[in-house]
Order: C-alpha cells, then structure tokens, then sequence
C-alpha cells in the first residue's frame, strides 16, 4: 500500500511534538510492514526508512 504522512514541523522531533512524535512512529512501523511511506514534512525533516518531501508552504 502506498501511504502519505504530512507533519506540520520537522520530523524527527527535537524536544517537541506529540503529533509529530506519533507520525514518525507510524512512518517508522508502516515501513517495516513493507508499505511505501511518503513523509511531508516541515524544512530539514529526515527518515532513514521512508521518501521525505519538504511542505512547500506552512501547513495548518
């Protein structure tokens, strides 16, 4: 299954974010199932185990 994830903020989180907190989990866990995760999320966002696409403008 391919799934899209959007984060408000940077990803991963730095001293912040239960939301953002849960989406990497999610994205985290979803990988390991064997499911195509896209992850957008704020500037200078990262994850070792899915595609990461920078928010062109803020989100919310």
């Amino acid at each position: 299954m391919r799934i899209t994830l959007v984060a408000e903020r940077t990803i991963p989180c730095q001293g912040y974010g239960g939301t953002e907190r849960q989406v990497d989990w999610l994205a985290n866990e979803l990988s390991r199932l064997g499911h195509k995760v896209v992850l957008i999320a704020g500037r200078g966002s990262s994850h070792p185990l899915c595609e990461v696409r920078q928010a062109s403008s803020e989100i919310g």
